[in-house]
């Protein structure tokens, strides 16, 4: 597995691949506290996290320093960024998709209940 997709593996370059279903759930792995935002339409909802999800099917593959990791925000239920004091690295979270017009849904995290793996960690205040 791989993301973003590509047309080939980019350790073996096979040409041959297939689309997998993934649960969507994993681990903070590492994230940043966004105060300044560059674009204009992300300035009303400064400051922001953008993690960095290492995804259950594949961590520690191909080998236990690379996984299936995906960027998005860390998002409430109703899709305000989750607040700073609650991003850790090491917490679990899960998908999910926020609907921006017909047939275009923008994937982000939210935090879930589950125990972390490991230590939590977080940048000291």
């Amino acid at each position: 597995m791989r993301y973003p997709p590509t047309h080939a593996c980019p350790w073996c370059m096979d040409l041959g691949w297939t689309w997998q279903e993934v649960s969507g759930r994993g681990t903070i792995y590492s994230y940043e506290i966004v105060a300044h935002a560059i674009q204009p339409g992300f300035k009303e909802l400064t400051p922001y996290a953008v993690v960095l999800v290492e995804l259950d099917e594949q961590r520690g593959q191909p080998t236990p320093d690379e996984a299936l990791r995906v960027i998005a925000n860390l998002v409430k239920a109703d899709f305000t960024p989750e607040p700073e004091a609650n991003v850790a690295i090491g917490k679990r979270v899960r998908v999910v998709f926020q609907d921006l017009a017909d047939h275009i849904a923008l994937p982000q995290f939210a935090l879930t209940e589950e125990p972390s793996a490991g230590r939590v960690w977080r940048l000291p205040e």
